[in-house]
């Protein structure tokens, strides 16, 4: 039993690192913890789906109620998230949107908000509350579109990614001027090339690190790692310029030899096709005490300054 916590324990220490920058990107995108939740039940449930399938290849098709019993997720659920056509965010975005992203969204899109006679509506500059009129403000604004939401603390966050411009009153806090500048949030749509790439290169590194966990030596895919946890900052620029040469020039001579005529599969062969290849990237990270500060201390654990390279 001791081996068996010990083992979950590490699991979710392993987890809990790789989920760190998911979480920034997510929150990022204005995409709340109950919709990632949402995503990661689907996904869960695909998966095992698929897993099920390769143990019984003999199987037509593989039961809701297999599928929920080792997931653990409700076999009604499973229902519902396999007659979609792929995972997805199950819960609905009016519901658990990201508070400042709907907000944002809604001053862009409710005519009570915008610019009266143009043909190009721009938000219009609010102040934040005013008890004596019926004149729209950003307290309204918030009430209208998230009646529970707290219109300060949005603002707060707002002001704090550049989304508004705040012009602070001298006398009246309720006077503060708020000016539509952009929509952060909305980015994601200027960049699925770039989350496409980073799911398939996220999938393909993790998928190599846990093949590596119970492979035998000889069966153990390439992973390489040098570090140093003390660069200096200016001479980080020549690194990068190294590291970008360099890596270019490899991939460029290994490319010949992947894609090269001995390499291809027969026609004839084509059932026992593998897809391969190589990904070489470098990575940065602020002051490792500063890092490590941040997060949670390990159960029983005493503060100790790392030594070495991990």
């Amino acid at each position: 039993m001791s081996k068996q916590r010990d083992a979950a324990e590490q699991v979710a220490e392993a987890a809990m690192t790789a989920f760190e920058p998911l979480v920034r990107l997510f929150l990022d995108l204005g995409l709340s913890s109950p919709e990632a939740e949402s995503l990661m039940q689907a996904v869960y449930v695909h998966e095992t789906r698929r897993i099920l399938r390769e143990r019984y290849p003999e199987t037509k098709d593989v039961s809701h109620m297999k599928v929920a019993m080792l997931s653990g997720v409700n076999r009604n659920k499973v229902r519902k998230i396999l007659s979609g056509d792929a995972p997805k965010v199950s819960l609905p975005r009016e519901k658990w949107a990201n508070h400042a992203g709907r907000i944002l969204q809604a001053w862009q899109s409710d005519a009570e908000y915008l610019e009266k006679k143009s043909k190009n509506p721009k938000p219009v500059v609010l102040t934040f509350r005013d008890n004596s009129s019926l004149r729209p403000t950003f307290w309204t604004l918030c009430k209208k579109h998230w009646a529970s939401a707290w219109p300060r603390t949005i603002l707060e966050e707002l002001v704090r990614i550049k989304a508004v411009r705040l012009t602070a009153s001298d006398k009246n806090p309720d006077d503060d001027q708020i000016e539509f500048l952009r929509d952060p949030y909305g980015r994601a749509n200027a960049r699925v090339a770039a989350l496409e790439q980073l799911g398939a290169r996220t999938r393909d590194l993790l998928s190599t690190l846990i093949h590596n966990l119970d492979s035998a030596p000889d069966e153990r895919r390439v992973v390489e790692t040098i570090e140093n946890r003390d660069v200096d900052p200016e001479f980080a620029k020549v690194l990068r310029r190294m590291f970008k040469d360099r890596a270019e020039a490899h991939t460029e001579s290994m490319n010949s030899e992947l894609n090269s005529v001995s390499a291809k599969s027969e026609k004839h062969d084509r059932g026992r096709q593998l897809r391969m290849g190589m990904t070489i990237y470098a990575f940065e990270q602020g002051s490792p005490a500063l890092e490590e500060a941040g997060r949670p201390e390990k159960h029983g654990a005493k503060k100790e300054a790392k030594k070495g390279v991990e």
